[in-house]
């Protein structure tokens, strides 16, 4: 069985009812030196598709402001000398064991990532712990 096969069967079963934008016409005025890739791809974007690396680095991107947020709301609690609080030491332990496993998953993004995309930049733990620290006037 073919491509073609596969696609008349999927029609057949209903597969491409209903879909967001049908019956409606296709925007091609978006950019006229794009060629068939960006055409494709504008296609795919206004259909609600994305690419799988672009979907990656939203997730990542995302995942990594929740890491921080989390870390700053835990620095906020802190009372006293931030060097013994349990609670901040647990949640700085914690914030390194995942920024290790962000890093790794950024690192393999960066592979993937076609050409001339720029590379998504890894967590510095030490840079975020600096700049919490200068948010408070008391450390």
């Amino acid at each position: 069985m073919n491509i073609d096969d596969h696609i008349r069967q999927a029609q057949e079963q209903g597969a491409f009812d209903n879909l967001p934008g049908q019956g409606k016409p296709i925007r091609l005025e978006n950019n006229p030196y794009a060629g068939e890739q960006g055409l494709a791809f504008d296609i795919l974007q206004q259909a609600g598709f994305l690419p799988s690396w672009v979907e990656e680095r939203h997730s990542l991107e995302a995942e990594m402001n929740q890491a921080i947020t989390k870390l700053s709301r835990a620095w906020s609690q802190v009372e006293g000398d931030y060097r013994r609080d349990p609670l901040w030491q647990k949640a700085e332990k914690k914030f390194r064991q995942e920024s290790l496993r962000l890093n790794q998953a950024i690192r393999t993004y960066n592979l993937k990532a076609p050409a001339g995309i720029p590379h998504l930049i890894e967590l510095n733990v030490e840079r975020e712990l600096v700049k919490l620290r200068r948010l408070s006037p008391t450390y």
